[in-house]
């Protein structure tokens, strides 16, 4: 059997089903990948590498990132690699013709739908959100249209109520495991049975806004548990809760037994949660009157107006979102409970909010209960 030089292109975590799948393969050998461009993530803005580039340097593989393979230099680069194939999944950038002809078995992507269903950029998410198409995988040979070269592989999955990375992680492997079949054929000299799309079935899955993720208690619960199993970190499924913004990330719609095993029914716009019901918003003079009387367990009546303000800070972070109480003295001995585990001492009162730890301000509430 012919061992296979391959240029594998893949950036997101995606990708990582194929890639792994490759690198295990006797018969294939992963000369380099290329990778979108480190990008800047989390609260800190951070440069940080795509999961196929950190995946490729903890392997040994060498990584070229890069945004674009249309310049002279990506192009030489490729054509140094003497590959036999190249292997695509989610790269996140068109592939020009020339690069498409280099390697001389074909250039091969794994496209996370059932072709012609599903071309473009967001297939699963889509797929997820109508629930009127298969989710699934197809090994396609990359042509110079969107999506639109013939196929080899195909394969469908389920969605159930599983959640889009849920479903991702799966398409991800069962194409990576397709990929290596049509590896293993072209090293034994065996040619891929390609089939054309039929272009009168195509659908086109553009990404997924924000705005259409977002929950609405006046649509039926079917459509809400679409929306939420659709979301991802770049769009999440919110709604507001007590009128404070939250993300929701699994739903299960209840069927009729569930439904009859509630004490009350639940109306439009009502959350049950761990068996409290939340509807509506809690009277600000409420929230006001509760943290006076916490104030009372551990402010001076002289302390000063700083020390005043930073005891109302602290206490509304912590008691604005545990509203899940049974009555006022339920709320104020939920806050005590947080005073008490976070320490909170009369000389802690002289520091300003800020000056307090990511540690305290979570255990008093800063992360949020909902």
């Amino acid at each position: 059997m012919e061992k296979l030089r391959c240029v594998f292109m893949g950036t997101p975590e995606f990708a990582l089903g194929p890639l792994e799948a490759l690198a295990q393969a006797p018969f294939i050998e992963i000369v380099c990948a290329f990778t979108r461009p480190d990008a800047v993530s989390g609260r800190g803005k951070k440069l940080v590498p795509s999961p196929v580039a950190a995946w490729c340097e903890e392997h040994g593989i060498p990584v070229v990132k890069t945004k674009t393979v249309r310049t002279d230099e990506m192009k030489s680069a490729l054509a140094q690699a003497h590959a036999d194939v190249f292997c695509v999944a989610a790269y996140g950038a068109i592939l020009p013709t020339d690069v498409i002809e280099m390697p001389r078995l074909g250039c091969f992507n794994v496209h996370a739908s059932v072709l012609p269903q599903g071309r473009g950029a967001a297939p699963m998410q889509r797929a997820l959100l109508t629930g009127d198409e298969p989710l699934g995988y197809s090994i396609m040979r990359i042509e110079e249209g969107l999506d639109s070269g013939p196929y080899c592989r195909q394969g469908s999955v389920e969605a159930g109520e599983r959640t889009y990375a849920e479903v991702s992680a799966e398409i991800s492997r069962l194409g990576g495991a397709a990929l290596v079949d049509v590896m293993r054929d072209l090293a034994r000299g065996i040619a891929p049975a390609w089939v054309e799309q039929d272009d009168a079935a195509v659908t086109h899955a553009d990404k997924i806004d924000k705005s259409e993720v977002l929950l609405d208690p006046s649509v039926p619960a079917q459509v809400n548990m679409r929306r939420v199993q659709a979301s991802g970190d770049a769009a999440p499924a919110r709604c507001n809760i007590d009128a404070r913004g939250a993300r929701v990330c699994r739903a299960h719609v209840l069927d009729a037994e569930e439904l009859g095993q509630l004490d009350e029914p639940l109306a439009a716009g009502e959350v049950d949660y761990k068996g409290v019901k939340i509807s509506g918003k809690i009277p600000r003079s409420l929230d006001r009157e509760v943290i006076r009387n916490i104030q009372m367990v551990f402010q001076d009546p002289a302390a000063s107006l700083n020390e005043r303000a930073t005891v109302d800070y602290i206490v509304s972070e912590g008691l604005y979102n545990f509203h899940l109480y049974k009555d006022e003295a339920d709320r104020i001995r939920k806050v005590e409970e947080m005073i008490k585990e976070v320490g909170l001492l009369p000389e802690h009162l002289t520091r300003y909010p800020h000056e307090f730890s990511g540690g305290q301000r979570q255990r008093i509430g800063l992360a949020r209960a909902m």
